[in-house]
């Protein structure tokens, strides 16, 4: 592993849960489920264990060599929009434009579909939710 990050990604129970991003050594073979169970053994309080790992290419970092989790905060919110909307029976295309809590990012999701009665069922699914995004159906 050469570096990982854990980041919060926004959940209807819990308000958020928390995911990690991992880049790997080149020629590396671990999977998620491995790194997961290897995080879940490290961790001693079951609430900070990841609920996903995602094997990232390259982890973003700032100009000065620091993590740059807004962008991977913004993955995480855009993961689970994309969810809701397959679980809806939507497509459309989702861009991500803040990803913390209301305190510190006060906007709200705004979907935009084409059709009345997809927009209510779009914003029902996304209330329980506390992230910016815009879709786009």
């Amino acid at each position: 592993m050469v570096l990982a990050a854990a980041v919060g990604r926004p959940d209807a129970y819990a308000g958020e849960v928390p995911v990690c991003y991992v880049e790997l050594r080149p020629g590396s073979d671990v999977s998620e489920d491995e790194l997961r169970y290897f995080a879940e053994q490290e961790i001693s309080e079951r609430p900070a264990w990841p609920r996903q790992v995602h094997v990232v290419p390259q982890v973003p970092l700032t100009a000065v060599r620091k993590i740059f989790k807004p962008s991977l905060r913004q993955d995480a919110v855009k993961q689970v929009v994309c969810a809701l909307l397959d679980e809806a029976g939507l497509s459309g295309s989702v861009t991500a434009t803040g990803g913390w809590w209301p305190a510190r990012d006060p906007g709200r999701h705004h979907p935009a579909p084409r059709h009345p009665a997809d927009r209510t069922r779009l914003q029902g699914l996304l209330d329980t939710y506390l992230m910016t995004s815009t879709i786009t159906l």
